[in-house]
């Protein structure tokens, strides 16, 4: 599990292994923002490897664990709240690639992406998508893999509440 410490700007971690059925001791993972206001964390479905985005009012911050925590892309400006999560990640099940996408603030009814590649563990974007059927700032994105594919599926709704989905 990952989690913001409030006021500490450092992401914190545990694990919990079944055979002991018990939590480890809190870890320190990426420092970000002082205040985290969400956080999402998957597991490749490949390797020993996690990805964690968080967010603050504004910055979205990337870090992947693959032994140690590693802060992978800081990206500001990406819209001004703490109670809409307009940003999610998922793993493709048959690569271990990475998606992540975020509404990029503004008015624009646009989506921005940075895509993991695994074999190299190098991430290409920012990337934008805008999605058609929606006219403002992008306020809630949600992110889905396809089991036993490398199938996503993204959908973003927006303030008017128009909301588009795609693969």
């Amino acid at each position: 599990v990952v989690y913001g410490e409030n006021g500490t700007g450092v992401l914190r971690s545990r694990t919990r292994t079944n055979t002991s059925g018990a939590w480890s001791a809190e870890g320190n993972g990426s420092t970000t923002a002082t205040t985290v206001a969400f956080t999402i964390t998957h597991a490749s479905p490949q390797d020993d490897e996690f990805i964690t985005a968080s967010k603050n009012n504004t910055t979205l911050y990337v870090s992947r664990y693959n032994g140690a925590w590693n802060l992978d892309i800081t990206q500001a400006d990406i819209g001004d709240s703490t109670t809409l999560r307009n940003f999610d990640l998922a793993y493709e099940k048959n690569t271990g690639n990475a998606l992540v996408a975020y509404g990029n603030g503004g008015t624009s009814n646009e989506i921005s992406y940075y895509y993991y590649v695994a074999t190299s563990s190098s991430w290409i974007g920012p990337c934008t998508l805008e999605l058609s059927g929606t006219a403002a700032a992008v306020e809630w994105v949600r992110l889905a893999a396809r089991p036993d594919s490398d199938e996503l599926a993204m959908a973003g709704s927006e303030s008017g509440n128009n909301v588009t989905a795609m693969i």
